[in-house]
């Protein structure tokens, strides 16, 4: 065995063993030193903007990409969840829309229906179909009909 290798041995062995020291070694040196690192990640991707580019759409692509990106646009669109995954899945498993039974077309069809009048607590109604979701009588509707989603 050569001295690169023993030494790459060595190194594994201790994180291992420190693995917890290490981690909470990198969260204060990330915390302390969050400038510096937004602007290493400025710099490297302003050089290397094909290469992020490709491996940012090739993600998003994945199954975990789609599902954090789903996240993503729920969270800018104002609803809310105490469990993202859970909510995720319950998403992805509907395959009618909960108001007319039809099922869903593809996946451009199926919405994440939500109440816009609550800002503070779980407002999401249900999976709704695209025509489902932007008919006017549904705000009645929940309005009338407060415990339907609860």
């Amino acid at each position: 065995m050569d001295k690169k290798e023993a030494k790459r041995l060595y190194n594994k062995k201790y994180r291992k063993l420190n693995r917890d020291i290490l981690l909470v070694k990198g969260a204060i040196y990330r915390e302390n030193n969050k400038e510096k690192i937004k602007q290493s990640k400025l710099k490297y991707n302003t050089a290397n903007r094909a290469k992020v580019r490709k491996a940012n759409s090739d993600y998003i692509k994945t199954p975990a990409g789609k599902k954090s990106k789903s996240i993503a646009n729920w969270k800018y669109h104002g609803i809310i969840s105490n469990d993202w995954n859970k909510t995720y899945e319950y998403y992805i498993n509907c395959h009618n829309c909960e108001w007319c039974d039809k099922p869903f077309k593809n996946y451009k069809n199926r919405h994440l229906d939500h109440d816009h009048n609550i800002n503070d607590d779980v407002n999401i109604r249900g999976v709704l179909c695209i025509s489902c979701n932007t008919r006017d009588y549904l705000g009645k509707f929940y309005a009338e009909n407060p415990d339907v989603y609860a």
